[in-house]
């Protein structure tokens, strides 16, 4: 595949004025899009590079996975409460959510789970080369602290930093906090 292909394929944007680049990748079920709230307040510091991936214990795994061929419906809503982290105030991103993986190719979506959720690539972690901020939510229903914990130690010049909020996707429910955490890392 040629470089053309690969921005095509992808959606690769490139927005802002800077000149160092900031790469922001989403997550299972979403797009590019969920960055919304994050990508202005980078524009006039960094080159941000948006892109969308392609389509985009084992038991509670397999039960979700037998949940969503069953009734997508039902698991995208089971999975995007779960990932909003409840809550009155987090309708809106739960309801986003959900309309996002509804809205996605189910065989794609079937596949990315699949991926997603069965893969491990905990080895590949020690060869991240680059500085890398691993944002982690201290009450995730999906990803534990122990998970980005992991992640810290494992990639050389990483910085956890652990946000004082509920939910699986701060940049969607806390822009703000998420924003403050990443000018942070990238000032020091």
């Amino acid at each position: 595949m040629t470089r053309d292909e690969a921005v095509h394929r992808h959606h690769v944007q490139c927005r802002g004025t800077g000149e160092a680049p900031l790469v922001l990748a989403h997550g299972f079920g979403c797009n590019q899009q969920t960055w919304r709230f994050i990508t202005p307040a980078f524009e006039d510091s960094h080159r941000v590079v948006l892109f969308d991936h392609i389509g985009f214990e084992l038991q509670d795994i397999e039960g979700l996975a037998q949940m969503r061929d069953r009734n997508l419906v039902g698991w995208a809503d089971y999975l995007s409460l779960t990932a909003a982290g409840g809550g009155d105030e987090r309708s809106v991103h739960a309801a986003e959510l959900k309309a996002s993986l509804c809205a996605t190719d189910p065989d794609i979506l079937k596949r990315f789970a699949a991926a997603t959720f069965l893969g491990d690539n905990r080895a590949d972690l020690s060869r991240v080369t680059v500085p890398s901020l691993v944002l982690q939510v201290e009450r995730d229903a999906i990803a534990p602290l122990a998970v980005g914990r992991f992640c810290a130690e494992q990639m050389k010049g990483s910085q956890l930093v652990v946000m004082p909020v509920v939910g699986h996707c701060p940049h969607l429910a806390h822009p703000q906090e998420t924003i403050s955490a990443i000018r942070h890392y990238l000032g020091s």
